[in-house]
């Protein structure tokens, strides 16, 4: 054994016999917080703006059960599906919403989208699109 191989086992050693060299699992990472959201109802469900990263998500609430006389607890159904993106801002947008249709107008960069929500009332499927329909600072 040379002299550092000797050191570094004296070294090994001694923190070992202390407990400080004893295998310890590594902390567990700190949870990821949620992402800030703007929601926002439709006909057939909520449409849910992810206002950190601009992605626009349709969530449908189809429920099965519940017939008269029947089946007295309702089952949700309802599932959830990314629609499209509007991009980030960090001035923050704004949304308005109609009957199956939400709108939303980016504070950043002034597009204005018009996102377009279906539910599938069978098995409670989640379809849509969003697509820039406008920009204000043409308008």
């Amino acid at each position: 054994m040379t002299a550092t191989t000797r050191s570094r086992a004296t070294v090994a050693v001694a923190l070992l016999a202390t407990g400080l060299g004893a295998w310890r699992r590594p902390p567990r990472s700190t949870p990821v917080p949620p992402p800030n959201v703007t929601m926002s109802a439709v006909a057939e469900g909520m449409v849910v703006l992810n206002t950190d990263r601009g992605t626009v998500t349709f969530c449908t609430y189809i429920s099965e059960g519940n017939l008269p006389g029947i089946d007295a607890s309702p089952r949700p159904v309802g599932k959830c599906a990314r629609i499209g993106a509007v991009g980030a801002s960090a001035a923050g947008y704004a949304m308005i919403q109609s009957t199956a249709d939400v709108f939303i107008y980016n504070k950043s960069t002034g597009y204005v989208f018009q996102c377009v929500t279906l539910a599938n009332p069978a098995d409670g499927t989640a379809f849509g699109l969003c697509h820039q329909m406008a920009n204000t600072s043409t308008m």
